[in-house]
């Protein structure tokens, strides 16, 4: 007898005007929280996956470069020491040896220096970006557009509502 009792209470609940604006605000919400899901994929496929990917690739090629800038640095310490330690004559053997060594190293951090203002100047990210602002803005137009047709509608459930609890309480 008890479950009957509650069955027709939401039942009478559901034709009220609270009732009805509850579940019009619950179906406003699964339309936004559908958005907002559609909005998560997007910005994993149109943002963090190849932004990651790109900036994974280019960063590791950066650590190369500087792997390799701090080997020919090595290189060309080793040579510089056992330059000021060779005799003259040696020395003068050396001296070639030494300028080759110290242009590697400066054609190496060049190269690391082309490489991570390539990372830092690439369009590619900033075009990723904008397709994130733009998944963002579809998203905050839709919920916005959900909810500005919602809210006439509560307005009005809730005239409705005093209406009745006016005419109730006259009565």
């Amino acid at each position: 007898m008890e479950r009957r009792w509650e069955h027709t209470s939401s039942d009478a609940l559901g034709q009220e005007p609270l009732g009805a604006a509850v579940r019009k605000f619950a179906a406003a919400q699964d339309v936004i929280g559908n958005a907002e899901l559609v909005l998560e994929n997007e910005k994993q496929v149109k943002f963090v996956k190849p932004v990651s990917a790109l900036l994974n690739d280019r960063l590791a090629a950066v650590a190369r470069s500087r792997r390799n800038v701090s080997t020919l640095r090595l290189q060309l310490d080793a040579i510089k020491s056992r330059f000021n330690s060779a005799t003259p004559h040696r020395a003068e053997g050396m001296q070639v040896e030494l300028e080759k060594a110290e242009d590697a190293l400066c054609d190496a951090v060049e190269e690391g220096t082309k490489l991570m203002k390539g990372v830092v100047e690439s369009p590619e990210v900033m075009r990723y970006l904008s397709d994130l602002v733009a998944a963002q803005l579809a998203f905050h137009e839709q919920c916005a557009h959900v909810l500005s047709e919602l809210a006439p509608e509560i307005d009005e459930m809730q005239v409705t509502q005093e209406a009745l609890y006016n005419t109730a309480k006259l009565s």
